[in-house]
């Protein structure tokens, strides 16, 4: 079975996947999944940078909109967005 990049809590929470409650992730077919509160989802490790630097809502529609992208497709589309998140947030600095 695979499992998905991000998976609310609702979904795993009553399933064999609870334990990541008690050890803050899981691992599965050589993949880590770790929990992020304070939404509670497992997020794939290698995407939880980008879950955490866009935010929930944004992660989840980029997920929406191109939900036939590859992983390695999808990690290039974070990248870029967080990157244009990190300029905007320079260029509003203000600097007394």
């Amino acid at each position: 079975m695979e499992l998905p990049i991000l998976m609310a809590e609702d979904f795993w929470l009553n399933s064999q996947l609870s334990v990541a409650r008690f050890s803050g992730g899981l691992t599965s077919g050589g993949k880590t999944w770790l929990v992020i509160p304070p939404a509670n989802d497992l997020v794939r490790q290698d995407f939880s940078k980008y879950y955490c630097k866009l935010g929930r809502d944004r992660f989840l529609e980029v997920l929406k909109e191109h939900q036939q992208a590859s992983d390695k497709e999808l990690l290039a589309i974070y990248k870029e967005l967080t990157k244009h998140k990190k300029k905007q947030e320079e260029e509003t600095i203000n600097f007394e």
